[in-house]
């Protein structure tokens, strides 16, 4: 067969990725594999960062837009496709599809809340509606003037009126953004269905005050339907930069007007703007439907089916990522804890800071010889992710503790055998019920440091409860008082830590390549 795998975010090569490459690696013993993605990778440096062996496979970089369709388009060209890519749901059109869900994303959106004033008559006289992006939108971002979200080739929001007064006009403010050798972007507007107008915009980069009389019938509408079809440019395509986006026009904000002076006012109100709130049913929107589309969905965990059931009524089965244990051993262990987790801001992150929180703890109550590394990528590209990081080494500043930034595989190989203990934290703090997105949803690197003989003292909760069994193959810890105390139990009492490094050891079996080999190919064949 001829299989395509996937993977918005692959030049992220986390762990995702990881389980991306094993699929690929199964795959291609017996068909063509073709790796689908956005931006230009070398395999070889994907293959060597993640420790896969995927000599086989090709490369294929698609243009990238809010509604896949060049993706979609692809798929047409395969026997199999496989979507890897977290949170990217659309209907493939190859003959058959697996889904592989790390985690869902909630299928519900929330509305814009209510302006941040007490007075009720004052909002809805100078500020009566609000917006709520639908689909077809790139996330909001920030320009020296106002914050905006661009448009695919089509996009879709929704106006809902708010003020008992009738609107007079639908107000849109955007910006073409295209370079000069482009042709100027073309804009046609409908409502509800209806083409109400058309529009040229100038490629001077400015700002356009669009205003579209609406007729009575309209006005009284209380939620419009707005659709935006535009012309596109590609960025990464015409040489300007990396970026492999279809862009359209840039939307600074939609809002009804109904009086003389509510224009100014809601201008320096910040309403009807593309902001956080009003994209937040973007990402999500159809995923239940969406995910239904699928032959086969495959969880991670038994943790990820039961939010996949909870959150979009689908069913699953469960393949655990694969660990490539026999590429671990146990070494002559030393007194070491080691974490390993990319360095990355954002509601996922490893928690770096709580854990050199802990050790800093251990060892001015009196803990000598001990050091703690901690190992993981980060883009240093990314101005977030390097704030993140500079927080992290500060932090670490006047106690033994080591970051590996970007380490190979070989080295973060070597202190996984020296290792006697591994820490895991992700997930402190949060509350599961309420964002169990900010969890590990299985715990890949976990069980690569059972299968190094480390003894792992996890958070207990959500992926790690599956794979770090109590007493038995390591310990649990709620708080970071708990994960202290489990630590001193551990380095107090040498046979203890003998025993559970090697119920550690044993376990991690449970997770390894073949028992992943195996699961992939019935399905496949199936």
């Amino acid at each position: 067969m001829r299989i395509g795998i996937y993977n918005r975010w692959i030049h992220t090569m986390g762990g995702g990725e990881s389980d991306m490459g094993s699929f690929a690696q199964v795959l291609q013993a017996d068909h063509d594999v073709e790796f689908l993605a956005h931006e230009p990778l070398d395999l070889a440096i994907f293959a060597s960062r993640l420790n896969v062996q995927i000599p086989r496979v090709s490369m294929r970089v698609l243009p990238f837009d809010t509604e896949y369709c060049a993706v979609i388009a692809a798929s047409r060209d395969y026997d199999l496709f496989i979507n890897t890519s977290h949170l990217d749901l659309f209907v493939p059109q190859a003959p058959r599809s697996m889904l592989r869900v790390f985690f869902p994303a909630r299928p519900e959106y929330a509305l814009p809340p209510p302006l941040a004033t007490h007075n009720r008559w004052f909002e809805r006289w100078f500020a009566p509606s609000q917006l709520r992006l639908v689909s077809g939108f790139y996330p909001p971002e920030a320009s020296d003037v106002r914050p905006f979200a661009w448009t695919s080739h089509r996009a879709e929001l929704h106006v809902r009126r708010q003020s008992r007064l009738p609107a007079r006009e639908l107000q849109v403010l955007l910006h073409s953004g295209s370079p000069p050798d482009v042709p100027p972007a073309h804009v046609r507007l409908s409502i509800n269905g209806t083409v109400f107008a058309t529009r040229e915009l100038p490629r001077t980069g400015g700002w356009t005050d669009w205003r579209i009389p609406l007729p009575p019938d309209i006005a009284a509408e209380p939620l419009l339907r707005v659709r935006l079809d535009t012309t596109t440019f590609n960025p990464r395509e015409l040489g300007l930069s990396g970026d492999s986006r279809e862009l359209g026009v840039g939307i600074g904000a939609v809002r009804l007007l109904d009086g003389r002076f509510s224009s100014r006012i809601a201008e320096r109100l910040q309403t009807g703007v593309p902001n956080a709130s009003a994209y937040a049913g973007v990402a999500a929107h159809r995923l239940q439907a969406l995910a239904q589309t699928y032959d086969e969905v495959l969880a991670i965990s038994r943790f990820t089916q039961q939010w996949i059931e909870r959150r979009w009524h689908v069913s699953s089965s469960i393949i655990y990522p694969p660990i490539a244990t026999a590429q671990f051993h146990a070494g002559i262990k030393r007194p070491m804890i080691v974490s390993v987790g990319r360095f990355f801001a954002g509601s996922h992150n490893k928690k770096h800071s709580a854990m050199i929180e802990a050790f800093r703890a251990l060892c001015d109550a009196g803990l000598h010889d001990w050091e703690y590394h901690l190992i993981g990528g980060c883009d240093e590209a990314i101005p977030e992710h390097c704030e993140y990081l500079a927080e992290v080494r500060a932090a670490a500043v006047g106690y033994p503790i080591v970051l590996h930034v970007n380490a190979p595989f070989a080295e973060m190989q070597q202190i996984y055998s020296e290792a006697t203990i591994f820490w895991h934290a992700t997930g402190y703090g949060e509350d599961e019920n309420q964002d169990p997105d900010s969890f590990e949803h299985f715990g890949i690197t976990t069980v690569e440091a059972m299968a190094a003989g480390c003894v792992p003292v996890v958070i207990a909760k959500a992926g790690q409860l599956e794979t770090v069994q109590a007493n038995q193959s390591g310990l649990h810890w709620h708080t970071l008082d708990e994960l202290q105390a489990q630590t001193q139990r551990l380095i107090t009492d040498p046979a203890l830590c003998r025993r559970l490094a090697a119920g550690a050891l044993r376990r991690s079996r449970d997770f390894d390549y073949a028992a992943f080999e195996q699961q992939v190919r019935a399905v496949v064949e199936q």
